[in-house]
């Protein structure tokens, strides 16, 4: 089997995958939407570019391409899971190897080039299309906008090839990880201090939209390669099922979760795959990573080019709350629920179980954060307001997650309509208590009684979608 064609076959898989939970409709009007999207942005970028400078505006734009590049393809951190959970009674072709005469060095090549192709096309070109639309209205040269989706696509790769790597260190050991973690982070410190606006040897793609120069452009290529060449040597050959054994402990968690009522059962067996699986490390990764990389940015803003965020800790409370969106994805990720079909249990009865999971880890996982930034920052009185802020926060993202998309959110989410509404459900509030936070050093009193007020409005949106989740699931089946 050529490259070509496996490649060829993982999109179509893809497809298949995205539009067995969404309509095709509903998938297709996504890169539609990214094309307004792509339209829209620059007669927007024009009045922000009057504020900042132009090589700050597009190091922004570069490293949430680069960020948004890392995200999608964290091949082998979710490899073993793939391999090990087939969801019931589909399969993947990154874990065919195992039964088929090809290796999986060669899965996980086709893959990454797949994932290149497949968010080229549902993301960026749309993106580009959209540009190009918007050279008409606007004094933008269309050839300008072709060179700047060429910058963004290497950055985009850059980013995906870091990913690829990082995730193959991961595959190697934790140890290793942790290792390599600090080094990762510790050049990106580097190269921000020392380089500032432009830094060179992080992001080469963005110094290549600067200057267009051979240099840059060999450079980004070059880091590409050699990141996904040293990536293809980490991965293990054989990624065989592991078995392990352990102790019956199902009993036991019933009795501690008792006093929930009846999702004590639910509960017990829902610690007991997040402990098994050890999705805990990967859900405390996944919220506090990127804490640390927005205050990492704000930091570098301020001090690089003095400008002032503003940003406090009731900014990091409503911040940290947005995130659980991926806490809640993680643990629909922990086993598969169709085997739940032939069991007297309801999708409703599973999804609130794993809201109550889920905001019990992350307010665990949070308030230590807040506690922390609140040190950090010297901060220590707002907490009062910053510790309910942060769990009326996680509530809500993770119920608006919920009652959305149940226990598909990966994939729901590439529903246009059900994006949109999440959009709507989450930005609203999130950008409210935002620039709220802004004033409260100004106008402590008003501003915290508009804060209290958002957060009793958002209680009673919790209250009202929780108790929907019932409604809008009945009769759905655990099987799609």
């Amino acid at each position: 089997m050529t490259m070509l064609t496996i490649v060829w076959m993982m999109m179509k898989e893809e497809l298949r995958f995205h539009t067995n939970f969404a309509s095709k409709v509903s998938f297709f009007l996504f890169p539609i939407a990214a094309i307004l999207g792509g339209a829209v942005a620059p007669m927007g970028l024009q009045n922000i570019s009057s504020d900042i400078s132009y090589t700050q505006l597009t190091l922004y734009i570069h490293m949430g391409i680069f960020f948004y590049g890392f995200s999608v393809a964290s091949i082998t951190f979710f490899g073993r899971e793939y391999i090990e959970r087939q969801f019931g009674h589909v399969n993947f072709l990154l874990s065919t190897p195992k039964n088929l005469p090809w290796s999986f060095k060669k899965a996980y090549a086709a893959y990454f080039i797949h994932d290149i192709g497949f968010y080229l096309g549902i993301t960026l070109l749309p993106l580009t299309i959209g540009g190009l639309i918007s050279s008409f209205f606007i004094d933008v040269h269309y050839s300008y906008v072709l060179f700047f989706a060429l910058a963004l696509f290497l950055s985009f790769n850059l980013g995906m090839a870091l990913s690829f790597f990082s995730s193959a260190v991961y595959s190697r050991g934790r140890n290793a990880f942790a290792i390599y973690f600090v080094l990762l982070l510790g050049t990106m410190i580097t190269n921000l201090y020392f380089f500032g606006e432009e830094p060179t040897y992080l992001i080469p793609s963005h110094s290549f939209l600067l200057h267009g120069s051979l240099l840059h452009l060999g450079l980004t290529v070059g880091y590409i390669l050699v990141l996904f060449g040293i990536a293809l040597l980490f991965i293990q050959e054989h990624l065989e099922v592991r078995n392990r054994a352990f102790t019956t402990e199902l009993s036991s968690l019933i009795r501690t979760f008792r006093k929930v009522g009846r999702y004590s059962i639910f509960l017990a067996k829902e610690w007991l795959d997040i402990k098994r699986s050890r999705t805990i490390s990967k859900m405390l990764f996944s919220t506090v990573m990127p804490m640390i990389v927005i205050t990492g940015l704000s930091w570098f803003i301020e001090r690089g080019f003095s400008i002032s965020l503003g940003f406090n800790i009731i900014f990091y409370s409503a911040m940290i709350g947005y995130f659980q969106v991926i806490t809640y994805s993680w643990l629909n990720n922990t086993d598969t629920v169709d085997y739940y079909d032939s069991l007297p249990v309801t999708v409703s009865q599973v999804i609130k179980t794993k809201i109550l999971v889920c905001v019990s880890i992350a307010s665990c996982i949070s308030i230590l954060f807040v506690i922390l930034m609140a040190i950090l920052l010297g901060q220590a009185l707002l907490l009062l307001l910053a510790i309910p802020v942060m769990m009326v926060n996680i509530f809500y993202i993770v119920t608006v997650t919920a009652f959305l998309t149940g226990l598909r959110t990966n994939s729901a989410l590439f529903d246009v309509k059900i994006l949109s509404k999440f959009s709507a459900f989450s930005m609203i509030p999130l950008l409210f208590i935002m620039v709220q936070s802004r004033l409260i050093s100004d106008h402590m009193l008003i501003t915290t009684v508009t804060i209290v007020g958002m957060c009793i409005i958002m209680i009673g949106v919790i209250i009202l979608l929780y108790r929907g989740i019932e409604r809008k699931w009945s009769g759905v089946g655990f099987i799609l």
